[in-house]
Parts: structure tokens; C-alpha cells; sequence
């Protein structure tokens, strides 16, 4: 039994799910809840907050588990430049699309194999760039399996210090674009930060500039969406092909929206407000604490213009939560949030966009393979793999003075949670119980919501 425990993380067949993923009605949540002793457990379905008064009309019928509301929704950074250091962009500049291969997803620990690279303008592409990289360490077999990439290709390359002195070389003056620049960066960083001090577009959020309906931010699907063919058996090089014939179309696109600076870009990026896949959004929990709070978190949904949010999930503005952030708590999601992304690949932004959050989540392994989340990645990760991401996160909870929570399955064993978490950081007594408790105890929002709203 799990005696007097309380669960901060809980979807009803209200939410969205993983494919096959059966889930339990409202009233079957809590009685599940009162069978193994839970007092009390947060509702935050996914894009959605159906199950809120279903809970509240069963109070009568389940006394001794108490409910908080709340929900898991995306969370879009509407403050993303689309351009960067645009000042420097000088009117007889080319473009230059580039892109790395990699050992693995952590800057930190990983390496970079392979740097391609193709300079254009509007109409044709001039000349190409392209290198093995040799980075010192051995070619994991699944990145082998991916890339095709082994150990003795890379024996006699240059050192990563070379390589991306001759990838500047080959830029010179002109404009980077980019596939996604948080990664390739991340990777060039470590390397020689001169990197991050060209002018540089990024594709996938420029995609969403133009009238095109894409399916996902991933390059084939980019591709899919501007008529274009991707082959999964390309080379990196072939990737920066189509990178650079979607961005000569995407030029002509928004030259007949009379966009012609790039400054203006960012600006249109910023109101621009589309409800479909975002580069630039996360999942996020947000729990309701007060009358307060309610009112705040239906302003921000109101402000989003989500009324008729589509499969893609419930999107509201990082600017309008901040804005009306009064009487809400917000914490990372797990598997699908930013903290896990940028603990598994060591990125910079990652203690900068923890300060965001109210508290921290971690799951337990088990957790995550039985919810599928894993398979948003492109490998299935191992159980410590999944224990040291926790760890790290319960120690960056640690540094910044934040909460962290421990969530599992309803039927989870104190006992055993107790032991999965434990850390030499924060108690996991506090992960497992005082923590989520003290979370629980501050959300007292009771009433129903239609009632508070009249």
C-alpha cells in the first residue's frame, strides 16, 4: 500500500494519448486512488480539462481522495528570433546551409563526425563544403547503424579544432541557415564559439512564417510539405540539399508577403500565432491553485485563441502565462519536456530554462516504458541511462533552491519509489512524499469552475 501518498501526475480517457494507450475514466482514476490508499490526486490530462467537474460531481462518492486541477499543455516560447545577429547581414551576402553529424545527442560527451555545407543564393547553389571528423572517441553502433559512419573512416580526418576552422573558411561573410540551431550550435560550440557570431535563419522556424501546413518540424516532414522527396538513406550533405531548396522557396514566399528584412522576420514570428506542430513549444504541467488562479489560466488560453485547439495539442504563450502566472504552479513535463532534451544533450539553456518552473518533475524508469514516452526518441534509452537524466534534474532542483517531485503509477510502492529515488541530494522521502504533499496541500481550488466563472 502506499499509504497516505499523493500523485501530482494523473490523465482520465478525457486526454490525448499514445497510440494503443488505454487510460481510466474520471471516476475509475479515483477509485484506483482510494484502493491503494492515495489521498489525494492532480487531474493534468492532456489538452484537456474535461475531467474537472466529472471529479468535482464525485466528491460525495469519494470523500477521502481529494482532487487538485490542472493540466499538461504546450508551452510556446513566442520570444524565439528567427534571425540571429541580423545587424550583420550585408546586402551582397549568399547563404550557406550547414550541419553536423554527431556520436550522440550530449555536447558534453559526445563528439561531431561529419560537417556538410552548400553556399546559394535565390536561384542555384554554388558550391558544397564537406568533412569526416575525427573526435577522438569510438562511433556508437546505433549512430553507425544510422549514419553508416565507422571508426576507420574517421582514423585519418581532422581534428574537430580543424575541421570547423575550415567549415569558417568556407562561410566566410555569408548568412547561415540551419535545420535546427540549438543542436548544430550546441555541437560547433564546443568547438570554437565563434559560432554562435554569424548571422544565421533557422528552417524550422521559418517554415512557419509562410502559409505551408507541415506535420511535424522534422526535415522530412519540411520536406513533404514544400513537394520534396526525403530520403532516409541520404547523406548529411544530401540533407543540407533540401534544407537549401526549401529556403530558396520560403525567400520567394516571403518576398510575396513583402518581407524583404530580415529583422521583419522576427517580428512577424512573434505575432504570428498557428495552431499546428511548434519547434519552439514544450509540454508543460500547470496545476490550478486558487479561484485566482482559474481565472488566470483560463485568460491564458483565452489569449492563445485555443477554443479550437486541434490534435496538436492545447498551445498557449510562454508571454501571456508569465503574464497572468499568479495562483498557478508550473513544472517541467518529463520525457516530452525541455529539461529531459537538455540534460540528455548537455545543453547551455539548460539551468536558464529550469528557473522557469515552479518545481521539478522526474518519473520512474518503469513509468516511462509503460507510457510509450520513449518512443518520441530516436532510441529506446536503458534504465540507468533514465537514472542518471533523474539524478541530474533532482540535482539541478538541489542547486536552484527549486522542489523536486518524484511521479509514478498510482499502484507504485512507497518502499520501492523510496529506493529508486534515492540520491545524494535531496531526501527521497521529499521527492516521494513531502515534496508532492506540501504541492498538493498549496492547491485549493474546490469548487467547480463553471460555478467560480459566473
Amino acid at each position: 500500500m502506499v499509504g497516505g501518498r499523493v500523485n501530482l501526475f494523473n490523465r482520465t480517457d478525457n486526454s490525448w494519448a499514445y497510440g494503443g494507450e488505454k487510460l481510466p475514466m474520471t471516476e475509475e482514476l479515483l477509485e484506483m486512488a482510494r484502493s491503494f490508499d492515495c489521498r489525494g490526486v492532480a487531474i493534468t490530462d492532456y489538452y484537456s480539462t474535461d475531467a474537472w467537474e466529472e471529479a468535482y460531481n464525485l466528491k460525495g462518492k469519494y470523500p477521502d481522495v481529494k482532487c487538485a486541477y490542472g493540466a499538461t499543455v504546450q508551452l510556446v516560447d513566442d520570444s524565439i528570433d528567427v534571425v540571429i545577429n541580423s545587424q550583420k547581414i550585408k546586402p551582397c551576402s549568399r547563404y550557406v546551409v550547414i550541419d553536423v553529424e554527431t556520436t550522440g545527442f550530449n555536447r558534453k560527451e559526445d563528439g561531431i563526425i561529419e560537417i556538410s555545407a552548400i553556399r546559394f543564393d535565390r536561384e542555384r547553389e554554388y558550391e558544397s563544403f564537406s568533412t569526416f571528423v575525427n573526435p577522438g572517441k569510438s562511433v556508437p553502433q546505433w549512430v553507425i547503424d544510422l549514419t553508416g559512419i565507422t571508426d576507420d573512416q574517421l582514423m585519418l580526418s581532422p581534428t574537430p579544432q580543424k575541421a570547423v576552422e575550415n567549415l569558417f573558411d568556407f562561410i566566410k561573410d555569408d548568412v547561415i541557415v540551419v535545420h535546427n540551431r540549438q543542436y548544430v550550435y550546441e555541437f560547433l560550440a564546443e568547438v570554437d564559439t565563434r559560432i554562435w557570431d554569424y548571422p544565421s535563419v533557422e528552417l524550422i522556424h521559418s517554415v512557419f512564417l509562410t502559409n505551408r501546413q507541415c506535420e511535424g518540424v522534422q526535415l522530412k516532414d519540411i520536406c513533404y510539405a514544400y513537394g520534396f522527396h526525403y530520403d532516409n538513406d541520404g547523406t548529411l550533405l544530401d540533407d543540407c540539399f533540401y534544407v537549401c531548396k526549401v529556403f530558396q522557396i520560403i525567400l520567394d514566399e516571403l518576398k510575396c508577403q513583402r518581407i524583404s528584412d530580415f529583422e521583419q522576420l522576427n517580428a512577424k514570428y512573434a505575432d504570428k500565432w498557428i495552431k499546428r506542430p511548434r519547434p519552439n513549444s514544450a509540454p508543460v504541467t500547470i496545476l490550478v491553485q486558487n479561484e485566482v488562479g482559474l481565472s488566470n489560466f483560463m485568460k491564458v488560453l483565452s489569449d492563445s485563441d485555443v477554443s479550437e485547439y486541434d490534435e496538436y495539442g492545447m498551445y498557449i504563450k510562454k508571454s501571456d502565462l508569465q503574464r497572468y502566472r499568479s495562483g498557478m504552479l508550473v513544472s517541467n513535463h518529463y520525457v516530452r519536456g525541455d529539461l529531459f532534451y537538455e540534460v540528455l544533450n548537455g545543453e547551455s539553456v539548460l539551468k536558464r530554462n529550469a528557473q522557469f518552473y515552479d518545481y521539478l518533475v522526474v518519473m520512474r524508469p518503469t513509468d516511462v516504458f509503460n507510457l510509450g514516452y520513449y518512443q518520441i526518441l530516436k532510441r529506446k534509452p536503458g534504465v540507468e541511462e533514465l537514472r542518471i537524466i533523474n539524478q541530474e534534474i533532482i540535482k539541478l532542483g538541489y542547486e536552484l533552491k527549486k522542489p523536486v517531485v518524484a511521479v509514478a503509477d498510482l499502484m507504485a510502492d512507497k518502499d520501492e519509489l523510496l529506493k529508486e529515488f534515492d540520491n545524494p541530494y535531496i531526501s527521497s522521502k521529499s521527492l516521494v512524499v513531502d515534496n508532492p504533499q506540501r504541492i498538493f496541500d498549496s492547491c485549493s481550488l474546490d469548487k467547480p469552475f463553471i460555478q467560480i466563472l459566473l
